[in-house]
């Protein structure tokens, strides 16, 4: 059941904002669209001028704004999140007529300048549709976080992945990760979602698996293989504190990238040149930190045995 609230005229917001704040009241929670940033501190706004501080702090605790979620799950590929566009490409919904947003000020002044009510008529439609569309959408979130995303279209597996993790589900966004990996034909996409993956795997304290994710993309001579090499470097480093490891991967870039020159292919001069520097710039630090710790160590030993 849907129930919309017309505000008649000005002296009336008083008396619609306790009804609605009561209305809310019993609610376990809001729902809205872009409500973060706009209805929710505007309702905030009007109650505060009014004092209505009991009514504002009766308001539900808990508030899902879907827009963000929208944006992380379709915007890329769709081209845009706004509500009518999700409606259409997501839920499946077609709005017969409809009233544009931007129309709904216009309307209501000519309202209040004495027009015809039939004016707001296209006006609650439009809103009755808004929240009709946001229950789909919540149902059609439902079903993608219960392992609907497997058959999903117009899904930016990236964001479903973020989205899953939001609601803890570790395994199941690595699952959506990995289905992306396989299907990635950008570069850049590709080791987007490489290191997304990786700091999941880390975090789970998968470390063999997140180094495994990079060395199976170290067998070509190329840049590519050269970065991956730099990951499994870091992942050496700062998880396992295997700094000879470290240095050891490090080495096998500086290989990858001449062997990449040397064939003239897997780059191009300026990017073998680029990853040439970061490459470099590890090993010297590398060398001087296990420098630095054999010495502590010798140090340590000559210590022992004089005691």
């Amino acid at each position: 059941r849907v129930r919309q609230v017309l505000l008649p005229d000005y002296p009336d917001e008083r008396a619609l904002l306790r009804h609605v704040a009561a209305g809310l009241a019993d609610s376990a929670r809001l729902v809205t669209y872009n409500g973060r940033t706009f209805d929710l501190p505007l309702l905030t706004a009007r109650l505060t001028v009014h004092g209505l501080f009991p009514e504002m702090a009766a308001l539900p605790q808990q508030h899902d704004d879907l827009l963000p979620v929208a944006r992380r799950l379709w915007r890329r590929a769709l081209g845009s999140a706004r509500l009518a566009v999700v409606e259409t490409g997501v839920l499946g919904v077609q709005r017969a007529t409809d009233c544009p947003s931007w129309e709904v000020p216009g309307r209501w002044f000519g309202y209040l300048r004495g027009g015809s009510p039939d004016l707001l008529v296209e006006v609650l439609d439009h809103n009755l549709q808004d929240i009709a569309s946001l229950a789909l959408m919540e149902g059609e979130l439902l079903r993608l976080r219960a392992g609907g995303w497997r058959d999903a279209s117009n899904l930016d597996r990236r964001g479903m992945s973020l989205e899953l993790l939001r609601h803890g589900r570790h395994d199941d966004a690595l699952a959506v990760l990995q289905e992306a990996l396989d299907g990635a034909i950008d570069r850049a996409e590709a080791i987007g979602l490489r290191r997304l993956a990786t700091r999941l795997l880390v975090a789970a304290g998968e470390i063999d698996r997140a180094e495994e994710l990079w060395r199976s993309g170290t067998r070509q001579a190329s840049v590519d293989a050269a970065a991956a090499w730099i990951e499994v470097a870091r992942i050496r480093e700062r998880q396992r504190g295997d700094l000879r490891g470290a240095l050891e991967a490090a080495a096998a870039a500086s290989r990858i990238l001449d062997l990449a020159f040397a064939l003239g292919r897997g780059g191009s001069l300026e990017a073998i040149g680029r990853t040439r520097i970061l490459v470099e710039g590890r090993v010297r630090r590398l060398r001087s930190w296990l420098a630095a710790a054999d010495r502590r160590a010798a140090a340590h030993e000559a210590v022992r045995q004089v005691a």
